[in-house]
């Protein structure tokens, strides 16, 4: 860290404090990333039951005409437990990912 802190240093004024590991570890969240795959309908359970404790849900859809499920079932169940918390929810058309946030946690519609 020293070392990077001499050379951001150089030719400047500012000055850059050096982050020790009791820093790095005192940063205090809740916020956890969940990665769900619906392959039936307790699935979707779940993952409301995970939404509503506050995780912010990555869920795989990939598996779900082989079983029975429908997009349009999952997406409007996952869609009804965001709207009530008020979170956010994307899936990018012929993509078979859903992320899906709790309240406080917007997504980006724009790309990097």
């Amino acid at each position: 860290m020293k070392f990077i802190s001499n050379i951001m240093d150089r030719g400047s004024d500012n000055k850059y404090a050096e982050l020790t590991d009791a820093d790095l570890t005192s940063a205090n969240t809740n916020q956890t990333v969940a990665f769900v795959n619906v392959t039936k309908q307790e699935d979707i359970i779940n993952a409301k039951e995970a939404l509503n404790a506050g995780k912010i849900l990555v869920i795989d859809i990939s598996f779900i005409q082989s079983n029975g499920l429908s997009l349009e079932v999952v997406y409007g169940e996952i869609q009804s437990c965001v709207d009530v918390n008020g979170g956010d929810i994307v899936h990018k058309e012929n993509n078979d990912i859903i992320v899906a946030t709790p309240r406080g946690i917007n997504l980006s519609r724009q790309k990097i």
